[in-house]
């Protein structure tokens, strides 16, 4: 089950005055940014949270299959941290 708004999520400008404020949504407000370069990067995340995860659960297979590449189980752990910081 997630805990956060699904997406996809969009970034617009907002129209009501406020200069340089972008506006994140998808079918709930998430998120208001001064910067749009954050204001995209906040859009992208739960298509970034879901390639984690596969991308996470592919390494795991190939590790656990008894491949090996320089890096693997580290950059598996690392990955794992991540979502570990969003489920």
């Amino acid at each position: 089950m997630q805990d956060y708004t699904p997406g996809p999520w969009i970034t617009k400008k907002r129209t009501d005055g406020l200069e340089n404020i972008y506006h994140v949504a998808g079918v709930h407000d998430v998120a208001l940014c001064v910067k749009p370069g954050d204001a995209k990067l906040i859009a992208a995340a739960p298509e970034l949270a879901e390639s984690v995860k596969e991308a996470a659960n592919m390494i795991e297979y190939v590790l656990d299959d008894g491949y090996s590449f320089e890096g693997g189980k580290e950059l598996l752990e690392r990955m794992r941290k991540v979502i570990f910081k969003i489920a």
